[in-house]
């Protein structure tokens, strides 16, 4: 039998996210290409310095191997912590052993809901760890 691996999640805000971003900038690019142009890889640094986004950066054995951004979200009637991009080498384990963690603090700091806005690939994906399909995020361009 191999050794177990050892996977671990770390928790950054503020500079501390700012310090940490050239660690997992390069799992945020790759994703980048499949939203629609929300944002730029430039946005997260200053989402970090302004505590708009928070960080969680994956390791496996000591190695980083993925992160989450994630922004609260107030709406009138709950609170929301909103996975803004998910990404890494390993994501399926990440979220394996990390999801009891990340519903706990999305709890502990107010959060009725953790939310994603997803492609229907990805959808099916997350339903394979309990996420439930509420409806589907659509645009209609104003022509402006």
């Amino acid at each position: 039998m191999g050794e177990a691996v050892k996977l671990d999640i770390s928790y950054h805000v503020g500079q501390d996210a700012v310090d940490q971003w050239p660690l997992v900038a390069a799992y945020v690019a790759q994703v980048l290409p499949k939203m629609r142009g929300e944002l730029v890889l430039s946005d997260f640094p200053d989402g970090f310095a302004g505590e708009q986004f928070h960080l969680f950066i994956g390791r496996t054995d000591g190695q980083v191997t993925g992160c989450m951004v994630t922004e609260n979200v107030k709406y009138p009637q709950f609170n929301v912590i909103r996975v803004v991009v998910a990404a890494g080498a390993g994501l399926e384990k990440f979220i394996k052993q990390y999801m009891g963690y990340i519903m706990n603090w999305a709890k502990v700091n107010g959060a009725d809901f953790v939310e994603a806005w997803t492609h229907p690939e990805m959808t099916r994906y997350h339903r394979r760890f309990g996420a439930q399909k509420v409806y589907d995020i659509i645009r209609f361009p104003t022509g402006a």
